[in-house]
């Protein structure tokens, strides 16, 4: 029935179903493929997706490793895999907060379904929850990764949620030093 009215074939193709349709079958490909991504995790990785300081970044694909330490400064750590190198520029930001963390204690009987045709009546059960306060680490942070091959970047990745202040904190530490 659901496939029948998402895709009709008299009526023309509705946008969100393009794109709601990898996130639908997000965990095909990571069967497919052991350790690749799966088409949602593709999607948000895509550059549509960056804010606009991790753009330029993105398009330092094929220059010389030298605008990357131009733009970015010092990286954080330097890489040697296999016949390639990476640069890696880093920042990881914890803290700690308090949460409330809530368990089924038991349950409590607040009412009865009445049965029908001979049928028995059904009590109804309301769970009841106690719970306390837990500190838990919270973080965020980005891990910004430069590979490069023969003094030229070949690949430019970048994994975590904050990764404009990373690169905006960057370049705004490079044009203090630079001045």
């Amino acid at each position: 029935m659901i496939a029948a009215t998402l895709f009709r074939a008299h009526a023309r193709p509705r946008p969100w179903v393009l794109l709601l349709g990898p996130f639908l079958l997000g965990g095909c490909a990571a069967i497919l493929e052991p350790g690749g991504k799966t088409p949602a995790q593709h999607l948000l990785s895509m550059r549509l997706f960056q804010p606009a300081e991790v753009k330029q970044v993105m398009d330092l694909k094929g220059e010389p490793v030298d605008a990357a330490i131009a733009m970015l400064g010092e990286p954080n750590e330097r890489l040697n895999v296999k016949d390639r190198m990476v640069l890696v520029w880093k920042q990881v930001t914890n803290w700690e907060e308090q949460e409330w963390v809530s368990y089924q204690t038991g349950s409590q009987m607040v009412g009865v379904a009445p049965g029908g045709r001979g049928a028995p009546a059904t009590p109804i059960y309301q769970p009841t929850y106690s719970g306390h306060y837990e500190t838990r680490l919270k973080g965020k942070g980005c891990f910004l990764d430069i590979e490069i091959q023969d003094s030229v970047i070949v690949d430019v990745e970048t994994d975590g949620t904050d990764c404009a202040n990373l690169v905006r904190g960057l370049r705004a530490r490079q044009a203090r030093s630079a001045s």
